[in-house]
């Protein structure tokens, strides 16, 4: 799908989630995917809509490798002038100096979500506890474009 999925040039980043929870469903059949959109397609930057999808993808596919979840959650939200994305799932989770560990780190892809959401003006925790799932949040603050910011581009 190169630097750009062809699906997010085409028809937007809430097309391209829809899209994607689709096909991991057919390729994880036994896990459910909860996908939860609370933001509409205008308002969210262009800038931040390729890092949106690799931070879901590379996090998605860490669940499905690693934490033998059921159930993973996914919500793209607007939230008090900030842009939210948060990934949680019921899996084996992982101790928090096990997470901070660059070299483990950089095999789950961790530094390279960090990294996407940083280049974006964006904050990635990832909170996770044995046997109690893992969380991966990415706060965009001061990125959601107002009604009024949307107005005054159509002009």
């Amino acid at each position: 799908m190169g630097l750009k999925p062809v699906i997010l040039a085409d028809y937007g980043i809430l097309a391209t989630l829809r899209w994607y929870r689709m096909e991991l469903s057919k390729l994880y059949p036994n896990q459910h995917i909860e996908l939860e959109i609370a933001i509409e397609e205008e308002d969210i930057p262009e800038d931040i809509e390729t890092p949106i999808f690799r931070i879901v993808q590379e996090a998605l596919n860490n669940t499905f490798k690693h934490s033998r979840a059921e159930w993973v959650d996914v919500r793209l939200a607007a939230n008090s002038g900030a842009i939210e994305l948060a990934i949680s799932d019921d899996g084996i989770g992982m101790e928090q100096d096990y997470i901070s560990e660059s070299r483990i780190a950089k095999g789950l892809g961790l530094v390279g979500m960090k990294e996407r959401a940083q280049l974006t003006g964006g904050e990635l925790t990832i909170q996770s506890a044995l046997n109690e799932g893992t969380a991966v949040r990415v706060v965009w603050r001061d990125h959601l474009i107002s009604p009024k910011a949307r107005v005054g581009r159509e002009f």
